[in-house]
């Protein structure tokens, strides 16, 4: 009788075990949602905390390592920005937003031609993707090809699209 009663209570304390802590991915997608409404909310350095919690919990979580890289870039620290990009982009390479963030920064430190390839990359993958085009034009128009970047933007606003940027890179073409 006391046997059984300690395989039962040995039963019970490891139900409870499992079932408070949860599995890895669950601890993470935990950390990683507290992080994305600190992140909303302009508190990055707290974001910064729970995204780095997220991916110490599991090292592979791209997303983790891409808001990683937005809290970053939100604080003007591009050098990191850039290895939280990176890193999405080599744990999840269709994970197009790190593409694109790398592109932007690419070209921020004045290297067209390999913007110009993070541009061409989602392309590949995603035509329609106004994102990769607006970069695609920006890309043209600092190498002072203006005629194909009038091209670019003026046909991403004939399609539709209004958003202030394009207007401005528009406007800077001509």
């Amino acid at each position: 009788m006391i046997k059984r009663s300690f395989i039962l209570v040995g039963i019970i304390f490891l139900i409870t075990v499992l079932i408070a802590c949860g599995s890895r991915e669950e601890k993470a997608s935990k950390f990683f949602k507290k992080g994305q409404v600190l992140f909303e909310r302009g508190d990055y350095v707290k974001a910064r905390l729970e995204f780095k919690n997220a991916i110490q919990i599991d090292p592979k979580f791209a997303e983790g390592y891409y808001m990683l890289g937005m809290v970053e870039l939100k604080q003007g620290n591009l050098e990191p920005a850039f290895g939280g990009f990176s890193k999405a982009a080599e744990l999840s390479p269709d994970h197009l937003d790190s593409h694109l963030q790398i592109g932007r920064l690419l070209l921020i430190i004045k290297q067209p031609e390999k913007a110009m390839e993070k541009a061409e990359l989602v392309l590949g993958k995603d035509p329609k993707n106004i994102d990769a085009m607006v970069l695609k034009g920006s890309v043209v128009l600092a190498q002072k090809e203006t005629d194909e970047a009038i091209t670019v933007f003026k046909g991403l606003i004939e399609r539709g699209i209004k958003r202030p940027d394009v207007y401005l890179m528009l406007s800077l073409a001509y």
